[in-house]
């Protein structure tokens, strides 16, 4: 199990041929000025970031960088011209590259950004953007430092896929005939590692927890609740339970998340997996996806890696005037980025349990995606939220006016809709690029 929030070396390099710099001090002056300048930046703005700073100058200094088998992504500074050789050969070294434009004074003072410009770094960052490209490497080349991390956030998404190991308890349930039930294939089109694990293992987890292990976990939602209408104490107590015992589950396996079984569950064993679903997805490090359904849980472990945010899965209904209405009774509470104000109601379809209904505003930018058709595309349609009366379906419910509602249909991949606050319409079209994935949008 790893931290779901992944980091990727950064390695900030400038390249400098010593031909138009021939002065060692004056050349070793440019070089620091734009190490310094920049890698304060990228610290001021990601202070988490693992930075590494790299000069090269000549044949040996290249020599020696290849030598030290550098992984991870290259943020590369053309400082001058005929460095293009010096950096195709860099390129290789790292799962990304970004060029940044340097010479446009701003990220440096203008008289040395007019030095690199002088010095021909413009056409060596133009020149060698061109030829990674063609390539097929993932590249940006920009003025801006934050589209450069947006191009470290897609690579460190796809990467941080081939690390994760999620729980499959009990199996998809029957009526969810969209997601894909290979294991096989998961592996095979993202690297995700699924665990199947039996609903009979965690019911003998479940039993060994006591009232008093999940005691702080059901007072808090019954302190924090905006209103308690179906559920007694006992059934709270019961659904908390149940979360220790998903964490559990997860924590046995060095898991990063779990979809689960949970109408069969909650059959069996009389509470709801609603609640835990809810924590995990507002955790920073797992996700938890419902019905068993593997491509749900791969979309969201997808979404939290790119955005380190919380999302929610939830099914969609059409209503007229090109509205859609989203529902179901797992909703994270973090959403915004805040704690929503919730209600604590019995589970829709049984009567059964715990489940939070979240109250969200209106007014709000989304992005509702899903991976699907046998691990083949990625869907992406954006919208904004709107007011939402309550309709007799799930718990959480949630109205969006999307930008298409005719692309959102058309792209349709399955009965649940994996929702985002923000605009991420951009950075999932390159990550579904890096999956080998058809991007419908």
């Amino acid at each position: 199990m790893y931290a779901l929030k992944y980091r990727l070396p950064l390695h900030l390099i400038v390249f400098t041929e010593p031909r138009y710099f021939p002065n060692d001090v004056g050349r070793q002056k440019i070089i620091s000025s734009v190490t310094n300048n920049i890698s304060g930046i990228l610290h001021e703005t990601d202070p988490g970031l693992i930075v590494e700073n790299i000069s090269i100058t000549s044949g040996s200094e290249l020599e020696n960088f290849l030598n030290q088998k550098h992984k991870g992504f290259g943020l590369f500074v053309p400082a001058s011209g005929a460095v293009q050789p010096w950096m195709i050969k860099a390129a290789e070294s790292f799962e990304g590259i970004g060029i940044l434009a340097a010479y446009e004074p701003g990220l440096l003072d203008r008289e040395t950004a007019y030095r690199l410009l002088e010095a021909n770094a413009a056409p060596a960052a133009a020149d060698v953007y061109s030829v990674i490209k063609r390539q097929g490497k993932p590249v940006a080349l920009s003025l801006e430092i934050s589209d450069i991390l947006d191009l470290l956030q897609i690579i460190q998404t796809a990467d941080r896929m081939k690390k994760a190991v999620i729980l499959l308890a009990g199996v998809t349930e029957d009526w969810v005939i969209s997601s894909c039930r290979s294991f096989e294939k998961i592996k095979e089109k993202t690297g995700m590692d699924f665990i199947g694990v039996t609903l009979e293992e965690l019911y003998r987890i479940y039993e060994s927890i006591t009232d008093e292990d999940a005691k702080q976990i059901s007072n808090k939602w019954i302190e924090n609740a905006k209103e308690i209408i179906e559920p007694k104490k006992q059934d709270i107590l019961a659904a908390s339970r149940l979360a220790v015992a998903i964490y559990q589950l997860v924590r046995k396996y060095n898991g990063d998340g779990i979809a689960i079984a949970c109408f069969t569950l909650l059959r069996e064993l009389g509470t709801t997996s609603c609640i835990a679903l809810s924590m995990l997805n507002d955790s920073r490090d797992f996700i938890g996806a419902c019905e068993g359904d593997m491509d749900s849980a791969v979309t969201l472990f997808m979404m939290k890696a790119l955005t380190d945010k919380p999302s929610w899965m939830a099914n969609p209904m059409l209503e007229k005037n090109d509205v859609l209405r989203l529902s179901h009774c797992t909703s994270p509470l973090l959403l915004e980025g805040k704690p929503l104000p919730y209600i604590l109601r019995n589970h829709h379809e049984s009567g059964v349990g715990v489940s939070p209904e979240a109250l969200i505003e209106e007014g709000i930018p989304v992005t509702i995606t899903r991976i699907g058709n046998n691990l083949s595309s990625l869907s992406v349609s954006t919208g904004i939220t709107l007011d939402t009366p309550p309709t007799p379906t799930c718990r959480t419910q949630l109205r969006i006016k999307p930008d298409s509602m005719s692309s959102f249909i058309d792209n349709l991949l399955g009965c649940h809709q994996i929702v985002t606050f923000g605009n991420w319409e951009r950075q999932l079209t390159e990550v579904g690029k890096l999956l080998g994935l058809k991007v419908l949008k």
